[in-house]
């Protein structure tokens, strides 16, 4: 048998060193070798099929790619809250105000497992019964805010928690009117989880408050949607308006996200809270994308080409290191058989 295929078969070994080692043909291809070069050559030999190895693993690394981790969530979204609370700018506890605050949270989660999300925050306060856009006691907060103040935020993270109109405007005749939006944009397989809600928990408890409106009526502890709990409590509503006015819609989530809003507000007699939490999901359909090589046809064990017809350089470095020590192989057997021919007369053999 030529000393080629015993290369061959010893570079087969390598590749499949855990399921082959031990074999008795592993062994036969590795004593041929060994017995057939001296200790430089032997090193030598090694350092191709080594290499050879290298490019044949970073080729399969390169193939597959990496492993994902848990996807990167974003700080705590807030906005509209009293100073307790810890706001960017807090809002106040008194008397006679028109609080209106919207945040619409959009979650992309793209098929490879890439994040963002984009945040638009809205806020305004004014006096009681003066509603957005007008804002002018926006100029009165600290930091202050503009008339109207609307903020946009990007983020490669996840956004996963919303606080916003909690423990604000005690003092009686004003209105708390607040809502969160969640949509989330995922990949078809998403699995999902059930929207559990705790809201409208002792709310609207005073006299002439009439019958909370709350859709659904909820008491969830660590819900999904916690608000309007508490709130309300001061008697009578302003100027006829349902004092407490909070709905949940949207079944299910397919990214983790918690919103708390409105509770302990407005607690001051005359006074209305109107809240709404939704959540949406999109699925993304499912799509196969087929990638047709440019150039040239593919051929052999080398000519392996990536998307677009590109060659894998660590799968051509492998196939080039085999190559070169086929050639070496097939060159040493023909003047070994010349050798044999002229009665071991003329060149020199390649083992000496």
């Amino acid at each position: 048998m030529r000393i080629s295929s015993r290369v061959f078969g010893a570079f087969s070994c390598l590749l499949n060193f855990w399921k082959l080692r031990g074999s008795h043909r592993c062994q036969r291809s590795f004593s041929a070798i060994r017995g057939r070069f001296s200790l430089k050559k032997s090193a030598s030999l090694a350092g191709v099929l080594l290499l050879a190895v290298v490019s044949m693993s970073m080729w399969g690394a390169l193939s597959h790619g990496g492993v994902a981790g848990a996807l990167p969530t974003a700080p705590t979204v807030t906005q509209c809250d009293a100073a307790s609370i810890s706001a960017p700018s807090a809002f106040p506890t008194g008397a006679d105000y028109q609080v209106t605050c919207t945040i619409t949270i959009v979650n992309n989660v793209s098929a490879s497992g890439a994040t963002s999300s984009t945040v638009t925050a809205s806020a305004c306060l004014a006096a009681a019964g003066v509603t957005y856009p007008n804002c002018p006691d926006n100029l009165n907060l600290v930091p202050a805010l503009l008339n109207p103040s609307t903020i946009v935020t990007t983020s490669s993270q996840l956004v996963t928690s919303v606080n916003q109109c909690n423990s604000i405007v005690n003092g009686g005749g004003s209105n708390v009117i607040c809502n969160v939006s969640v949509t989330n944009n995922v990949p078809s397989a998403t699995p999902t989880t059930n929207v559990t809600v705790d809201q409208c928990v002792g709310s609207a408890t005073g006299g002439g408050s009439g019958v909370p409106n709350c859709t659904p009526i909820g008491n969830t502890t660590s819900a999904t949607v916690t608000q309007c709990n508490g709130s309300a409590t001061g008697g009578g509503t302003y100027t006829g308006t349902t004092a407490v006015n909070c709905t949940v819609t949207g079944a299910t989530a397919a990214l983790p996200v918690t919103i708390n809003q409105c509770n302990g507000s407005a607690t001051g007699g005359g006074s209305s809270v109107t809240c709404s939490a939704t959540v949406v999901n999109n699925f993304a359909p499912t799509t196969t994308t087929t990638v047709i090589p440019v150039g040239p046809p593919a051929t052999g064990f080398g000519g392996a080409a990536g998307p677009g017809g590109t060659p894998h350089l660590p799968l051509i470095l492998g196939s080039l290191s085999l190559s070169a020590l086929s050639g070496g192989m097939a060159l040493r057997e023909r003047r070994r058989n010349r050798r044999l021919r002229t009665g071991g007369h003329g060149s020199h053999d390649l083992e000496s």
